[in-house]
């Protein structure tokens, strides 16, 4: 890791700083045992050396198409051989990298996006389009979907495909995703809308004027799509069966296999809490004394590997390190399908 980034290196320039100017006793005596945390972060928040070393410098890379576009294309390389894992991973970079428009706080963009084959439901988050293409970011939307699909995580699939549209993906091609979004809604029992999709779709088709042969294949998917849409499976089991029938065996990891990599677990649960404290198990009580402050007293005996304290951070930030294109910057979680910053790839 650069030494620019590295804690150690930022706070060893602080501590001496603070040599320099005979500050360390005075600051020292503001933290310790008899302190609050909140006292003591107030008065490290308050103090311009802090501000001044305990920055760390990030070095932002800037948005690349270039980079974005071979991202991709080696993501298509892997999807081809169905190594799914790697595919993903190719295409969450070639998302991240992809330019972006900028957010736009005012909830009323939402309301002037309209697509051909969007559903009611707009993406979570609004961005405007500036009128602007974005084909980069779109393709990279587009086949994360197909990815997706196969993963069996419909609900996301979905939102990719909305994202695709939004920034642009070539109405030639539209009625592809219109596809893999019907199978994804059928899939989550959203049988109707998947109908008004698929018909909308065909019609779609139509208005492109373009030669029958240039659109056969199409319109048959579509209307195969359309007929499970009018049967009497309404649970869309016979779409799943169908999907998985299709799959080519992944080469490199099972289905389950990815997800739990991208998988982050819920917080630890105590059996049994301490009634005055309930982060604290019952096998333990806070103690204080002048000479060691506060520490924990074993109550019982404490059984090897039994969890003791479950308690949330009082604060949180992300590794600056590959984190940063694998995680959630907010809850920290793995994403499997992050969604990018709009300004830069970190």
């Amino acid at each position: 890791m650069d030494e620019t980034k590295d804690f150690e290196y930022i706070f060893s320039k602080l501590l001496n700083k603070l040599k320099k100017t005979n500050k360390v006793l005075e600051v020292s005596s503001h933290f310790g045992p008899n302190h609050s945390l909140e006292d003591m972060f107030s008065y490290l928040w308050h103090l311009e050396e802090t501000h001044s070393y305990l920055r760390p410098c990030i070095q932002r890379a800037p948005k690349s198409e270039d980079r974005a576009e071979k991202f991709r294309a080696e993501g298509n390389k892997f999807y081809q051989k169905k190594w799914l894992h790697k595919a993903l991973e190719l295409y969450n970079l070639s998302i991240i990298f992809a330019s972006h428009p900028e957010i736009v706080p005012d909830e009323q963009i939402c309301s002037k996006i309209s697509v051909s084959i969007t559903d009611s439901k707009q993406p979570l988050s609004c961005y405007a389009t500036d009128d602007k293409e974005y084909k980069a970011l779109a393709l990279a939307f587009a086949n994360r979907s197909a990815v997706l699909l196969e993963l069996r995580q419909y609900a996301q699939c979905i939102q990719d495909i909305n994202y695709a549209i939004m920034y642009g993906y070539p109405k030639l091609l539209q009625s592809k995703l219109a596809e893999r979004k019907a199978k994804c809604m059928l899939c989550l029992g959203r049988k109707e809308e998947a109908r008004q999709l698929i018909e909308a779709a065909i019609q779609s088709l139509c208005d492109l004027n373009l030669d029958e042969t240039k659109i056969k294949f199409s319109r048959e998917a579509l209307n195969k799509l359309l007929l499970e849409c009018q049967s009497h499976d309404q649970s869309g089991a016979s779409v799943e069966k169908n999907l998985t029938e299709e799959r080519i065996k992944i080469a490199d990891m099972a289905k389950d296999e990815i997800l739990f990599v991208y998988e982050s677990p819920d917080p630890p649960v105590l059996d049994n809490f301490n009634a005055a404290i309930p982060n604290l198990s019952d096998a333990v009580a806070l103690q204080f004394s002048s000479s060691q402050g506060r520490y924990l007293r074993a109550e019982r005996d404490i059984e090897p590997g039994e969890l003791l304290v479950v308690e949330e951070a009082y604060s949180s930030v992300l590794l600056l390190d590959s984190s940063l294109t694998t995680h959630c910057c907010v809850c920290l979680k793995r994403s499997l399908s992050p969604l990018p910053c709009c300004s830069c790839p970190t």
